[in-house]
């Protein structure tokens, strides 16, 4: 009789669930202040990098097991993809390549196959995942995990990213990027290589510029309305376009 009891309860209890919710438990994390510097890789709007300039803090966030997988799932690709092209013999020693350009880039740090660059121009800084010679012609690596229904159908960089590889062009001196995006469920690659233009490069340097120019007069920059969802710094930034908004109708 006591093992019928026994199974009821355990029927009660659903053990699964509660790992479910413990993989996907939400914990709040403090808001920080990230390094006063352009990030190429988020460049979608200019007023929240002048924010990032400035040294604005970042709302608080909240992460779970779950959440922080996809990063992590992100960096181990990246180590194993730029592992696998190292031993190629189309891989490039970033650092020797710069003092090669005598390019305007600090070597910050050397971190496994990547390299933290500085620009002093552009205020830029960024790790860069690496960079190869083909055939005489250097590429920007710029590697990419995505959805793999979203790799089968890959056919060309995403928009999103244009910013992020034109940047790299510019400062890097080269016309040339190689997109490798990797689908998650199958592992498989797309290298994707595209070829930047003068005027790309052009218009790209201007938009770093006037954020350098215009950090303290963001009113000045455009708005991605797009990324207001998921910015990290909405918060401030609602607060302070609401308060230009009342000193205009103030003053107006």
């Amino acid at each position: 009789m006591k093992y019928f009891e026994d199974k009821q309860e355990r029927a009660k209890f659903n053990a699964g669930a509660l790992l479910s919710a413990l993989f996907n438990e939400l914990k709040p994390e403090d808001p920080v202040t990230r390094s006063q510097s352009i990030s190429p890789s988020g460049l979608a709007c200019q007023v929240a990098s002048a924010w990032k300039l400035q040294g604005i803090q970042t709302d608080p966030t909240a992460e779970s097991f779950a959440s922080r997988s996809f990063a992590e799932c992100g960096e181990d690709r990246h180590a194993r993809i730029q592992a696998f092209l190292s031993q190629t013999p189309y891989w490039v020693d970033i650092e020797e390549y710069i003092k090669k350009k005598n390019l305007d880039l600090e070597v910050q740090e050397r971190q496994g196959y990547e390299v933290l660059l500085y620009s002093p121009k552009y205020h830029a800084r960024f790790r860069l995942d690496g960079m190869l010679l083909i055939d005489g012609v250097y590429y920007v690596l710029e590697i990419k995990t995505e959805r793999q229904i979203a790799n089968d159908q890959r056919q060309e960089p995403a928009e999103k990213h244009l910013k992020q590889g034109f940047s790299y062009a510019l400062m890097l001196e080269t016309d040339w990027i190689m997109w490798v995006y990797e689908g998650r469920d199958y592992l498989s690659q797309k290298p994707i290589p595209q070829r930047v233009t003068k005027e790309e490069k052009a218009a790209i340097s201007e938009y770093l510029l006037d954020i350098v120019q215009y950090k303290d007069t963001p009113e000045k920059l455009s708005v991605d309305k797009k990324s207001c969802g998921s910015c990290e710094y909405k918060t401030y930034c609602r607060a302070y376009f609401k308060e230009l908004k009342k000193e205009a109708k103030q003053n107006g």
